[in-house]
């Protein structure tokens, strides 16, 4: 399938003058309104999938800034249900919400998940859902979970099944240097290499439809923007133009690319198989 990509080139650069400065950040303290939540210890007889299950969500959660994670010693109860559970309690302790996950072996190498979330101010259930999925790709859902429970929560769509790119500079042998542009879930685990190179690359911006990267390469000796399908590896230049070459950004339609070059504004159209 052939795509036409429409290339906008933004700045004119011919003079720059570059000035560097240390930026220094210090986080003292959370957010003071975040949401005290409980999530219940994962009903299972599969100890190790139930862990990894627990821990995704607790760990997306809590990554967020936006929630205070209940302790655990004080549940007042391990286990609730849209019968059981006692609303009254939990808010006396200032929860609230409540997770509530289990799950069972289902079929071959699959798992049938029941989550549920409660909202003790409104003191009703808001998710009940059942989802059966391959065992493999238990993280993979623990994410999709998280997201719902953020939503829900907030208002927003949550962003913990999402990937990242980013690029990391390895060091070998004889001190030599080398550069990986690496995708990971966005809690950094499972990274995979896309592409290697012994110059620097920068910038990874990810297309709207998370199919496509496009960076920055100095595999040639100069400032270069490829894009990248990440399934199939094929790369495509997008600019090469003397001088700078920088700071590649997609469109929300994902149609059109942003780029900092050093010549005046151009549209372009580019072809990509």
């Amino acid at each position: 399938m052939k795509k036409t990509y429409q290339i906008i080139f933004l700045l004119s650069l011919l003079n720059i003058n570059v000035a560097q400065a240390l930026l220094e950040i210090e986080v003292n303290k959370g957010i003071e309104s975040a949401m005290p939540i409980a999530i219940l210890p994962v009903k299972s007889g599969d100890i190790q999938h139930a862990a990894l299950l627990e821990s995704v969500v607790y760990s997306d959660l809590y990554r967020s800034g936006l929630f205070v994670m209940f302790d655990k010693k004080q549940h007042p109860q391990t286990q609730v249900s849209n019968t059981d559970i006692n609303y009254d309690v939990w808010r006396n302790l200032g929860v609230e919400a409540v997770v509530s996950m289990s799950f069972q072996a289902h079929e071959a190498e699959q798992l049938k998940l029941q989550v549920e979330l409660y909202d003790l101010v409104r003191k009703r259930r808001v998710i009940g859902r059942s989802i059966v999925f391959e065992q493999q790709v238990l993280r993979r859902v623990a994410h999709k979970i998280s997201d719902v429970i953020f939503e829900q929560l907030t208002g927003k769509r949550g962003a913990f099944s999402t990937r990242i790119a980013y690029v990391s500079e390895m060091i070998g042998d004889k001190q030599t240097k080398s550069y990986q542009l690496l995708v990971a879930d966005s809690d950094g685990y499972d990274p995979q290499a896309i592409f290697t190179s012994s110059k620097q690359l920068m910038s990874p911006s990810w297309s709207p439809d998370g199919k496509k990267l496009t960076y920055v390469s100095f595999e040639n000796d100069r400032a270069e923007i490829f894009l990248q399908n990440i399934a199939s590896g094929e790369r495509s230049v997008i600019s090469n133009q003397t001088g700078i070459n920088s700071a590649p950004a997609w469109s929300p339609s994902g149609d059109y690319l942003a780029l900092t070059l050093s010549f005046s504004v151009a549209l372009i159209s580019i072809s990509w198989t």
